[in-house]
């Protein structure tokens, strides 16, 4: 996965011990999808490519550190980060859906 593009020594931190804890996964056997896939798969603006890696990451055992990660550290760009897409992390706009009442 490409690093943080941003000077902000906080991001920098915690994206290397992000990709030093994917590492040492790997290197115990466990699955990390991204680590095993091309980058251009992740970084795809396809929207059928970020599905397919999307999912992928759902088996991932790193999946709950990237979460954190990617919400205390927002990457710009097309990039699939902890199984979500840049529509998936996008902000929502406009009212809540109202509830149906029963």
């Amino acid at each position: 996965m490409n690093g943080p593009r941003v000077h902000d020594p906080d991001r920098q931190r915690a994206h290397v011990n992000l990709m030093a804890h994917l590492e040492h996964l790997r290197e115990i056997g466990c699955r990390v999808p991204c680590m095993d896939h091309p980058a251009a798969e992740w970084t795809s603006e396809d929207h059928e490519d970020q599905q397919y890696v999307a999912r992928l990451c759902s088996s991932c055992a790193g999946l709950s550190r990237c979460r954190d990660y990617i919400t205390n550290h927002p990457e710009p760009g097309p990039a699939v980060w902890a199984g979500l897409t840049v529509a998936d992390r996008a902000p929502r706009r406009g009212r809540p859906k109202k509830r149906k009442e029963t």
